[in-house]
């Protein structure tokens, strides 16, 4: 519904903070998807895209009752977009395309050690890894000049570590802190000039920024309060060494609750369903015109449906929201955000008795 860094479920594999995660001793795993639908408006214009796929894995064993292994694949980021224009001067008309698509994600390893009752960390080391693909193309209207099509390939690798507490002063109430490393991404990019039939390979290093994030929830019977704050420090991006300083810091403020009218397994089904409202407001690492941070907010709603006698949920969200609403910005997005994940778990290891 917003907020989660300190919200421990059975049936979340927390993606934020490996330290809040309750399996007990079930092996569990959860599948997510996403959906997005943008709409966007700029100088009288409108244009709509739309993506979805599948959005990464959380697989979580339990090693000891106090020790828990983490497997997770998740996407950090994703990128797609496609620009068109005519231009002409005193000599020629010609069109030119910019299109482009990618991404980068984590793969982890790590461990949730529970201290002592109330007090879990959790760390998982995370290989990074992706790529994007742009292509320019020019077209002339007129015979005599040449068309051309190039292609530029960057592939990106690099590691980081994401560290997560998990502190319960009192039964129902938590508090989680998170920290995510800056990772240093080797970059390879190939440009192939399709005009001369050249291509020429470039490595730099670009730096994947460091965050920070903290989260409270607090239980009643049946209703989960929670709030959290996470910032990633954008404004230290650095390309090849170089600071890019036109970025901003990204903030993020959200905050949300689930109604659920009981967890007893044996109670009817519809009082076993979880719904949940919240929103959130962001401060976008990207400025405007005016050299002011870009803002989105959004408001969500959701439900969590279980199944297999409680030994699994599918879990589903829309969130709706607008980015780009400052005076200065010339363009404006509407989006409708679907996403979700269904969890599931069985007993793996048991030990006999004789």
């Amino acid at each position: 519904g917003g907020a989660g860094i300190g919200v421990v479920d059975r049936f979340t594999l927390n993606a934020m903070n490996p330290a809040a995660l309750n399996i007990g001793n079930i092996t569990t795993v959860a599948v997510d998807f996403h959906y997005e639908n943008v709409e966007n408006k700029y100088d009288g214009n409108k244009i709509t895209t739309r993506n979805g796929n599948a959005s990464g894995f959380r697989f979580v064993v339990p090693l000891k009752s106090y020790l828990k292994m983490i497997m997770s694949l998740r996407p950090l980021s994703a990128s797609r977009y496609i620009f068109q224009k005519d231009f002409s001067n005193d000599y020629v008309t010609y069109n030119r395309l910019v299109r482009g698509s990618g991404g980068l994600n984590a793969a982890g390893l790590g461990l949730q050690y529970i201290i002592m009752p109330g007090l879990a960390v959790g760390g998982v080391v995370n290989f990074n890894f992706g790529s994007y693909n742009e292509e320019w193309k020019t077209k002339f209207s007129e015979p005599g000049y040449q068309d051309s099509n190039d292609k530029i390939n960057s592939h990106l690798w690099g590691g980081g570590l994401q560290l997560g507490v998990l502190f319960n002063p009192i039964k129902n109430l938590g508090f989680g802190v998170i920290y995510q490393s800056s990772s240093n991404l080797r970059t390879n990019t190939q440009t192939e000039f399709g005009t001369e039939g050249m291509i020429e390979s470039e490595t730099i290093h670009l730096s994947y920024p460091s965050s920070l994030g903290a989260g409270v929830s607090f239980r009643l019977s049946k209703l989960v309060l929670a709030a959290d704050f996470f910032t990633q420090f954008w404004n230290k991006y650095t390309v090849a060494g170089k600071d890019i300083s036109n970025f901003a810091a990204f903030k993020r403020y959200g905050g949300g609750m689930e109604y659920k009218n009981s967890s007893d397994p044996l109670t009817a089904y519809g009082k076993k369903i979880s719904y949940r409202l919240g929103g959130y407001f962001a401060q976008l690492p990207f400025r405007d015109v005016a050299g002011n941070a870009i803002k989105e907010q959004f408001i969500s709603f959701g439900f969590g449906l279980p199944f297999q006698g409680n030994q699994g949920r599918v879990d589903a969200a829309m969130e709706i929201g607008k980015r780009g609403f400052s005076a200065q910005m010339n363009s404006q997005d509407f989006i409708i955000r679907i996403t979700g994940s269904v969890t599931g778990g069985e007993l793996w290891f048991q030990r006999r008795h004789q």
